[in-house]
């Protein structure tokens, strides 16, 4: 599900014409699995797992450690470039659903090149793509190249939707009803609106609590960079549609999530929950960040190892000084900041359930 999420990012200005030239390709590989030797499928989920490579949640498990060596090669040595803001994160190239997904600079060269990263992946593992069956999507492609393209490889074009929302005919059914508990009358079914706020809340904690995923890793350096998911704007012109509503759903989650203190360096100073006067940019505002010298981006660790106390004539910031103080003495070096979310029995625990959460709606 995260890699859905991390292409839809990806390609949410794929229905603008003045942007610089970008692909995306769904590639389709054959699904003949059963021709690859088990002890040649064990080898390359060691050597994946090795890489530390992660697949979204309905991933097919292809061999793909033959397929990033040779793809990140290639681009290291300039046969395919990069995808816009794929680089500085070395995402690499491929984001997997049911089938790859391939990012790279809208140029020829680049295409050209990924085909011969998938031969050279061929001969490794007896997966041969059908390029036939697989799909291209360009944006910001002049029309002389992206004929050029579709003129010498076999390969179908495809278009994406803006993400604009569409207002279809509402079913004559009433859904409050159906919703309702068998024993009740109703079909014991789940709210469509309440599912997706479980979801939305689940993203919410994922980026606030994983360190290991691509798409927190993207969302991190592109949508939130050195601020924070609370200090964003709802009108905020960054991200897609998805991450946009995301952000609404930020005010359920700001009384069920909480950290428990460690080094303080995912600890926002400003936009954490971490003094006993609750947010303190909420208190402070702009103001208390000159007052106190602190920048807005300042993690909590950095304050505690650089921070000197001022002469402030405001008693809250004396006291956020005192707070620093007494943080300072209780310091734990070797222990990290660990994300908590509230759960049953209004308990923080470092899991969120999805059960609990849903009976809490």
């Amino acid at each position: 599900m995260e890699n859905v999420l991390l292409a839809t990012e990806i390609v949410k200005d794929y229905h603008k014409e003045d942007i610089t030239p970008r692909c995306a390709m769904q590639i389709d590989i054959s699904k003949a699995f059963d021709s690859v030797h088990p002890n040649k499928w064990r080898a390359c989920r060691l050597l994946w797992e090795h890489k530390g490579i992660k697949t979204g949640l309905f991933s097919i498990p292809i061999p793909v450690y033959d397929l990033y060596e040779h793809s990140f090669k290639a681009a290291m040595e300039g046969k395919i470039g990069y995808h816009l803001a794929c680089e500085n994160l070395a995402l690499g190239h491929f984001c997997f659903a049911d089938d790859p997904m391939v990012f790279v600079k809208g140029y020829k060269l680049s295409i050209v090149g990924i085909l011969q990263v998938f031969e050279e992946f061929a001969k490794h593992t007896g997966l041969h793509i059908s390029i036939e069956k697989s799909t291209v999507y360009m944006s910001g492609i002049p029309d002389v190249v992206r004929a050029e393209i579709l003129q010498e490889f076999p390969i179908e074009q495809g278009t994406l939707p803006s993400g604009q929302e569409r207002n279809g005919k509402r079913a004559k059914v009433d859904w409050s009803v159906v919703c309702t508990p068998k024993q009740e009358g109703g079909l014991g079914l789940k709210a469509l609106n309440q599912v997706n706020k479980v979801c939305m809340l689940k993203l919410i904690w994922r980026i606030m609590s994983a360190r290991d995923s691509l798409l927190v890793n993207w969302v991190q350096r592109h949508l939130i960079g050195n601020g924070s998911i609370w200090r964003i704007r709802d009108s905020t012109t960054l991200g897609s549609w998805i991450w946009k509503k995301i952000l609404k759903y930020r005010t359920t989650t700001i009384n069920l999530y909480q950290l428990d203190i460690g080094d303080g360096a995912r600890t926002s100073f400003w936009f954490d929950k971490w003094s006993k006067l609750s947010y303190l940019f909420d208190i402070f505002g702009d103001r208390g960040v000159i007052d106190l010298g602190i920048p807005l981006h300042a993690s909590l660790e950095s304050v505690w190892n650089r921070y000197r106390r001022g002469s402030n004539r405001n008693a809250l910031l004396r006291q956020v000084e005192e707070e620093i103080k007494e943080k300072q003495r209780q310091q734990i070096l070797h222990d990290e900041d660990v994300a908590l979310w509230r759960g049953k029995g209004d308990t923080f625990r470092s899991t969120f359930s999805l059960k609990d959460i849903w009976e809490k709606f």
